[in-house]
């Protein structure tokens, strides 16, 4: 299952200070590291290594204009590896109650 499902994904999704920052990014709005460290308790650093972390999961886009970053819940594909985890759950599931 590790293979068909990303077991990355979901744990560096799940984390509680990047969850918040999903939910707060969850209108797919673009967003400068400024404007989305200003409404969080930590340090802009903090945030930015978060959001980092999502980005390598692809779970945000971002694009560098001059000299900012702008970071965007990629909605589509989040909603894609909770669909495809489902499936795959419900497969191993109905595979298995039917032995």
């Amino acid at each position: 299952m590790k293979e068909i499902v990303n077991p990355k994904f979901f744990l560096t999704m799940f984390d509680p200070v990047r969850f918040k920052l999903v939910e707060y990014m969850y209108d797919g709005e673009e967003r400068s590291i400024n404007e989305i460290a200003k409404d969080f308790p930590q340090d802009r650093s903090v945030i930015s290594r978060h959001l980092e972390q999502l980005y390598a999961q692809k779970i945000v886009t971002k694009e560098k204009r001059s000299k900012y970053t702008f970071y965007a819940l990629d909605c589509e594909y989040v909603t894609q590896q909770f669909e495809k985890a489902s499936r795959i759950l419900r497969d191993l599931m109905d595979s298995h109650t039917l032995e």
